[in-house]
This record gives structure tokens, sequence and C-alpha cells, in this order.
């Protein structure tokens, strides 16, 4: 084999062999609904973020996902409270996660569909002298990769959801309630693990806060940094 035919099929074993290792990048994908009435005159308020259940209140893991909703709120103009009695609004959280969904799947096999190495043989007459003559060799060609089967498994989807509401404090204890934003984020895929799945549905739920009202948009978050050997769920 010439030298140029090796260094074609190395290049060519490489990539095929690097793409089956880089895999997709870790995303997540949410389905966003909003409904608010919130104007540029809300800005300026105070707010304070609080979880729905009241026990979580300790929750470290609430602490964790409070800071970025805090974050969020201010970039649009909000100030910011620990203290209910202290805040114009209370931004209530709500969010958990499914025991999931069996699914089949069907999934393409990719392989070898030509090219590589090839033998041939045979006899010619020669018509002139008489007799035959053997031949036999080697020919080499680039070879070629395509879909050669597929295979059927199954994976568990589970459904994440995330919700926010906007409610005027003042109006907690009366018969009606003043609430000027609704959010709804639901994501579906194989990570079973929230937390992992958090941070890009809190970007989805606070891109292009607050929206447009009665909008619903799909929406997917791809994480530039994280590696695939760093990443412990994809979707």
């Amino acid at each position: 084999m010439n030298k140029k035919l090796t260094f074609l099929l190395s290049l060519t074993f490489l990539f095929l062999f690097s793409g089956c290792h880089v895999g997709p990048r870790p995303h997540t994908n949410s389905t966003v609904s909003v409904f608010h009435n919130i104007t540029e005159q809300h800005k300026g308020n105070s707010v304070v973020v609080l979880p729905f259940h009241k026990e979580l209140e300790s929750s470290l893991e609430f602490q964790n996902y409070k800071k970025t909703i805090e974050n969020n709120l201010q970039k649009y103009g909000f100030n910011i409270v620990q203290e209910k009695d202290t805040s114009d609004f209370i931004a209530f959280i709500s969010y958990g996660i499914d025991g999931g969904k069996e699914e089949l799947v069907s999934s393409p096999i990719y392989g070898s569909t030509g090219g590589g190495t090839t033998t041939f043989s045979g006899s010619a007459y020669n018509y002139g002298g008489g007799g035959s003559t053997y031949y036999s060799g080697t020919a080499y060609s680039m070879p070629t990769f395509g879909v050669v089967g597929s295979r059927t498994s199954s994976i568990t989807q589970h459904t994440r959801q995330l919700a926010m509401d906007l409610v005027e404090t003042s109006t907690l204890e009366s018969k009606k309630i003043n609430k000027i934003y609704e959010g709804r984020l639901k994501s579906t895929g194989v990570c079973s693990m929230l937390s992992a799945m958090m941070p890009g549905m809190l970007e989805s739920l606070f891109m292009d806060f607050p929206r447009k009202s009665g909008s619903t948009e799909t929406i997917t978050i791809i994480d530039e940094e994280a590696g695939v050997t760093k990443s412990i769920c994809y979707n």
C-alpha cells in the first residue's frame, strides 16, 4: 500500500472512531409557557424568593436555585429582599421530577459498506502464442461506511417541571390574590437527576424575561463548557 493511501485511510478511521466517542453535547430541552401583566412600573419593586412548599426553605438545593433566581430577577430591575414582610412581591418557586416512563426506540447500526482490500485472479488465453496465462493481484480502494442495520432498545423518559409565580405580598391574606406573573416549564429526557438539569431549566425560564404574555416556546440550552467525560446527564 502506498504512503498516500495509507495516510488517507488513517484519517478516515481516525475521524470515524473519534466521532464515536464525542457524542452529543450536554443539553436541556424545555417548553416554557408564560402569562403575566408585568410592566416597566414594576421595576424597582422588592421581591423575596420562597419555595411553594415551606419545608424546602432550609434545603441547600433550594438555596442554590434561589441565588440564580434572585440574580435573574435583579437583572430585570427588581430589588431582592430576604424577608416577606419587607417585600412588595413574593416569587413562589416549585419544581419536581416524575419516576419516568419506559419507551422503545430504534437506532441505526453503522459499519463498512464497501471498499478496502480486494483480491482478484484469473487466466487469459494467448491466441498468438497458444496456451493461457494465469494472473492474480490485490486492489485497494477507499472504504465506505454507512447504515448496515438497526437495533431496538428501551429508554426511560423523565418529565421535569418548574414553576414560578409572582404574587403581590399585601394580597396574600385577602380573598383575591394579585398575581402578576405565571411561568411554567416542562422538560422531558433520559436524565433522572433534577439537579443536573435545573441550571438549563432556569436559564430557559428566564430567557428574555418576562417574555410575551400567552406565549409558549420550546428552548434548547447547550452546555458548551461541559465535556462528555464531565457530564452525568445529556438531556
